[in-house]
C-alpha cells in the first residue's frame, strides 16, 4: 500500500469502516433477525444475522490486506471469536448485577475473541497481535451502554455497537496501516 492510499485509508474510510463495524456487531447481535421461511414453520432457520458480520468482515480484510486468501482466514476467525461464552456477563452489566465481576470476565472474553480474528491472520499480517488487547475493551461498551439506556435491552444494543466500532477499528487500524 503506497503512503498515499494509506493516507487515504485513514481520512476517508476509516471512520466508514468503523461505522460499518459498529452496525455489523449490532446485525451479529441480532438487529435484523434474518430468516428465511415463515417464523410459523417449526423448521424455519432463523438468525442468520450473525452470519452476516463474519463474512463482510473476511471480504473487507481481503479487501484491505489486498489478498484473497485472507478471507477465509478473517471470516473463520470471526465467527469462532463472536460465537460462545459471553451473553451471560453482558447481561449481568446491562442489568447492572455484578458489574465489576462480570467486566472482568467479559475483558477476559473479549481477549479470547480478538485472539481468534488475530490467530487466523496472523500468517497475512503478524503486526495483527496488536489488536488483541482491545479485547479488554468488551466491557466498556456495555458499561456505557447501561449508563445511557434505562432498559437493558437497549442497553445490550448500545453495547454491541460500541464494541463492534472499537473491534472493527482496531483490526482495520492494523491491518491497513501495516502492510
Amino acid at each position: 500500500m503506497t503512503d498515499k492510499e494509506k493516507k487515504n485509508l485513514k481520512v476517508i474510510w476509516l471512520p466508514i469502516i468503523i461505522i460499518l463495524g459498529a452496525v455489523m456487531n449490532r446485525v451479529r447481535g441480532g438487529l435484523l433477525s434474518i430468516t428465511f421461511c415463515s417464523p410459523d414453520d417449526p423448521e424455519c432457520l432463523k438468525g442468520y444475522g450473525r452470519y452476516v458480520n463474519p463474512i463482510v468482515f473476511g471480504l473487507l480484510c481481503g479487501l484491505i490486506a489486498q489478498s484473497w486468501f485472507i478471507i477465509p482466514a478473517a471470516f473463520l476467525g470471526m465467527l469462532i471469536g463472536q460465537s460462545f461464552g459471553w451473553g451471560r456477563l453482558v447481561g449481568g452489566i446491562v442489568n447492572k448485577t455484578k458489574v465489576l465481576k462480570y467486566s472482568i470476565y467479559l475483558s477476559g472474553r473479549g481477549i479470547v475473541w480478538t485472539s481468534f480474528i488475530a490467530a487466523s491472520i496472523y500468517y497475512f499480517n503478524h503486526n495483527i497481535l496488536w489488536m488483541i488487547p482491545a479485547g479488554a475493551l468488551m466491557p466498556f461498551g456495555y458499561i456505557i451502554g447501561s449508563k445511557t439506556a434505562s432498559d437493558p435491552a437497549r442497553a445490550w444494543g448500545y453495547g454491541e455497537y460500541i464494541f463492534g466500532a472499537i473491534l472493527w477499528g482496531t483490526t482495520f487500524s492494523i491491518l491497513g496501516f501495516t502492510q
